[in-house]
Order: structure tokens, then C-alpha cells, then sequence
């Protein structure tokens, strides 16, 4: 147990290292100047204050701003703005060299600067105007096979759908024939940010779920399925894997089988130290926790099965900080055993690291490989932490990145720079990424 929630005993950490609070204004200079592209030199304006500035270098806006505008004075290289790869340290030498009427000045001018950066946006999610609706594929229902079927697709700024793609399918291929026909059968409203029409990205799941059938595996996938954990317990990984993809032979099956066939997958990835196919095994469990008659009727598998795949999920996730992610899986287990003392255990272990990173910069290989997201590219997502991030070190092609919030959701451009900030008010959002595949990079975060 102690072996699961293990606090990572190393960071890697942005920009170096963590900075403290109060550094000693050499110290920042120190660091921040010793690029040779950098210059240190007292500003004409105020001697007494000392600038750490790059020739050329602009601002938000785009207008060139040679040295840290007076209204952005801080005592911490932390709170100063990144533009691109321009790192800014204006620090205040003496309060008393600037006049009244120029403190006056300074505090309208960060007033409006705080308010042009801070706007909030206002959005506008696509809406139906078809109201088609999708039927359950007759000789597939007559057949009881079941789907959990997931699928992205573009709106553009006209309401049309484009680039329809079926990324998961946890069943049979004739759920993916009706999805795509479903779909091309639909328009929209577009999508409208601040009152303009915009293009948005859609990722949808739909279930196909017989209900009021009795859950359960059929002898022969039950057959298999002991055989599977025999040699599994017996260390023969080999054969076990054998009989998994034997399980995968068994046609129609339901999503209670299609449950134990990913429970299979992730068990034999654990057991062989394949971290990254376990993952990848365990968010389809998570895709699979369904409710068919409510939550009151109970779910298609039990919730042991569940809860400790979960509890290994949880670990993954702690392991490599993704604690966006962390956060989600923890919410499941209290969902599921909210008195649990390991339920109690991960409360407190990500109670401890979240306390860890706070207002400290940390870091997040990526790897754009097959996923959910995309079946034509490298994809990887993750819910942010944080509302502020940074994306650096881009080793590959990035062709979109997307923020999708509880309140909104943007496209934004693939180029490196500085933070981007997650809008106001629009609540937990998923980071997704979009490229070619093997693609890596860094993704930063600071959390206050």
C-alpha cells in the first residue's frame, strides 16, 4: 500500500530550478542575465532601478518595449510577464526615486494593462439544430452485442461537421458505420467566442447498451478468462497473453466482457512493467465505469473491479504529476467508496503533493502516440492543474493544441512561447494535443 502512494522523490522543475520568493536582486540578475543575448545596464529613466532586458523584445500587445515598462515594477522575477522566450526581472531599487504624480502614472497604467490581459471571454457552444437522432443497429441488438464508441469531429465557423473520426471503438465495427452516418446527417450553430463565429472541436462518447439484460460473460470468455489469470499468477506472461487475444476473438461481445478484456490488458501491462500501455488500458476502464439504469441501479461490472484499477491509475498519475488527471480519479473513488481508508490515503497523499508544487513551476514529458483524441495522428491530453501553462523543448510537429473547459473551449496556435492563461470563470479544463505522432515535449505548470 505504501508502495502506491509513494511521493516522487524527484521534480523536474521549469526555468532551472524553483525560485524563491524573496531573492536577493543580484541573485536575479545573476540568472537572468547571464544569457549573452541579454544586456544589464541601469535604466536612463531610473537609476536607481536595474533592468534586465533583451534587444527587440515586445510586449503582449506586439509593440516594442525595450526595457520593463515603469507600471510593471515587481519584487520577484516570478511576477513579471514572459513574453516568448524573454524572460523579464524588473525590480524596485528605491520606492522613493519616483515622484507621487508618477506612482499615479504606474497604477492607471497597470490598471488598464491588468484589464486588456484579464478581459473575460464570452462563449457560445455549438448547438444541434438537426435533432437526428441514432438507432441502435437492429441486427446487433438482435445479437446483444454491445459499444462504447468514441469520436471527434470539426465544426466549422458555417455549423458544418468535417474531419469525422472514430478513435476508439470497445465493440463491434457496425456501431462505427452508424456513428459516422449519424453524423453526417447533422448541422449546427457554430460555435461563437465573444460574439464572433469560430471553428470548435468536438469529442463525444456514445454508449450502446442493451438495458435490462442480465450482466455477465459468456462460458467461453469465462473459460478464457481463468485460464488468463492462472498463467498470469503463475508468471507465464507469454501464455497469458495468448489467452487475453483469445477473449479478444470472441465475437459480439458485451461492454461487461469488453470490461474484463481491458481489465486483462492493464493487469498483464502492470505485471510487465509497461507503465505507459497500462495507462492506456486503465482511462478505457474509466471510460467504461456506466451507470445503465442510473446510479441507483448500480454498475455494469462490480465496483471492486473498479476501484482497484483505479487506486493503480492513481499511482501512474502521481508518479508522473499529472495531477489534473490525479484529481478526476481521485473524485472517482469517492464516488465509489468515499469511506474507503485508501479512498482516505490518496485524499491525503494528493492533498500533500498539491501542497508540494504550490506556487512552484513543474514539469510533464509528453508524448504524442495513438489515443482517443485522433485515428489519423499523435494525440495526448491532460486535465490541467493550474490556469496558467507553458509548452517548451518541442521535439516533432505540433498542428493544434485545444482548450477544452467546463465554460469554453479554444484552438490555439502551436508555436512555443510564453504562458497561455486558461479565460476566466471557464472552470476545469483538458489540455489536448494534436501532431505527429512520437512528438515530444514539455508542459509547465505553476499552481498558486
Amino acid at each position: 500500500m505504501n508502495a502506491i502512494f509513494a511521493v516522487p522523490h524527484t521534480f523536474a522543475y521549469g526555468a532551472g530550478s524553483l525560485r524563491k520568493r524573496k531573492l536577493m536582486e543580484s541573485e536575479v540578475l545573476k540568472r537572468l542575465c547571464s544569457s549573452p543575448d541579454y544586456s544589464r545596464r541601469k535604466s536612463a529613466r531610473c537609476p536607481d532601478r536595474l533592468s534586465c532586458i533583451q534587444p527587440g523584445a515586445t510586449s503582449v500587445r506586439g509593440k516594442p518595449r525595450p526595457t520593463c515598462s515603469v507600471y510593471r515594477l515587481r519584487k520577484t522575477p516570478s511576477n513579471c510577464r514572459k513574453e516568448s522566450k524573454v524572460r523579464c526581472a524588473c525590480l524596485e531599487h528605491r520606492k522613493a526615486a519616483l515622484s507621487p504624480i508618477r506612482w499615479l502614472i504606474i497604477w492607471l497604467g497597470g490598471l488598464f494593462f491588468a484589464n486588456s490581459v484579464h478581459a473575460e471571454l464570452t462563449y457560445v457552444w455549438p448547438e444541434d439544430e438537426t435533432g437526428v437522432t441514432i438507432d441502435y443497429p437492429f441486427a446487433a441488438q438482435l445479437e446483444g452485442a454491445e459499444a462504447l464508441v468514441t469520436y471527434t469531429y470539426l465544426i466549422d465557423e458555417t455549423g458544418q461537421i468535417a474531419n469525422i473520426q472514430i478513435t476508439q471503438l470497445l465493440g463491434e465495427d457496425v456501431f462505427e458505420s452508424e456513428i459516422i452516418e449519424w453524423l453526417e446527417k447533422k448541422s449546427f450553430s457554430p460555435a461563437l467566442l465573444n460574439g464572433k463565429r469560430i471553428e470548435s472541436w468536438e469529442l463525444q462518447k456514445r454508449v450502446f447498451l442493451i438495458d435490462g439484460r442480465t450482466r455477465g460473460a459468456r462460458r467461453n470468455f469465462v473459460v478464457r478468462w481463468k485460464r488468463f489469470i492462472r498463467k498470469l499468477g503463475e508468471g507465464d506472461y507469454d501464455a497469458a497473453n495468448e489467452y487475453m487475444l483469445k477473449m479478444e476473438e470472441v465475437s459480439d461481445r458485451s461492454l461487461y466482457e469488453e470490461l474484463y478484456l481491458q481489465h486483462a490488458a492493464a493487469t498483464l501491462a502492470l505485471a510487465q512493467a509497461e507503465r505507459s500501455k497500462a495507462y492506456h488500458h486503465l482511462q478505457n476502464l474509466n471510460s467504461l465505469m456506466i451507470y445503465p439504469f442510473g446510479k441507483q441501479g448500480g454498475l455494469i461490472g462490480p465496483a471492486d473491479l473498479y476501484y482497484n484499477l483505479l487506486l493503480e491509475k492513481y499511482q501512474i498519475e502521481a508518479e508522473l504529476l499529472l495531477l489534473g488527471d490525479a484529481m478526476v480519479t481521485r473524485n472517482a473513488l469517492r464516488e465509489l467508496s468515499p469511506e474507503s481508508e485508501n479512498t482516505l490515503i490518496v485524499e491525503e497523499h494528493l492533498a500533500g503533493l498539491l501542497e508540494m508544487v504550490s506556487g512552484k513551476e513543474y514539469q510533464v514529458d509528453a508524448r504524442l502516440d495513438s489515443s482517443i483524441y485522433s485515428n489519423s495522428e499523435g494525440g495526448w491530453g491532460t486535465w490541467l492543474a493550474s490556469n496558467s501553462f507553458t509548452l517548451s523543448n518541442v521535439e516533432g510537429r505540433l498542428r493544434r493544441i485545444i482548450l477544452d473547459c467546463d465554460g469554453g473551449q479554444l484552438l490555439l496556435e502551436t508555436s512555443e512561447g510564453g504562458p497561455l492563461e486558461v479565460p476566466k470563470g471557464w472552470g476545469a479544463c483538458r489540455l489536448i494535443l494534436l501532431g505527429d505522432l512520437g512528438t515530444t515535449l514539455k508542459l509547465s505548470q505553476r499552481r498558486q
